[in-house]
């Protein structure tokens, strides 16, 4: 019985563990299959404001490594940004 059992359970952790991978996959896909289907379901001229406003937020987002470094460290080091803004 416990090499039956043994054997089942083996099964089970691969089991489970396809699971977890799905489910990953999943939540790692959910903003953007939550996009298209938001987009799916707008007007062409809906569409057309829809890819302005993607553009533009696309433009926004800084590309050197410095500004990035910055955003990532802004909330930290605010105080000393600010002083250093000020003198």
């Amino acid at each position: 019985m416990s090499k039956r059992q043994g054997g089942q359970g083996k099964q089970g952790g691969e089991v489970k563990s396809q699971k977890s991978k799905v489910k990953s996959q999943i939540c790692q896909m959910n903003t953007k299959e939550q996009l298209i289907q938001e987009i799916d379901s707008l007007s062409e001229p809906e569409l057309q404001k829809a890819l302005e406003l993607i553009r533009t937020v696309k433009k926004q987002t800084p590309k050197s490594k410095a500004f990035k470094a910055y955003l990532e460290t802004e909330e930290k080091w605010s105080g000393v940004y600010r002083r250093l803004a000020d003198s």
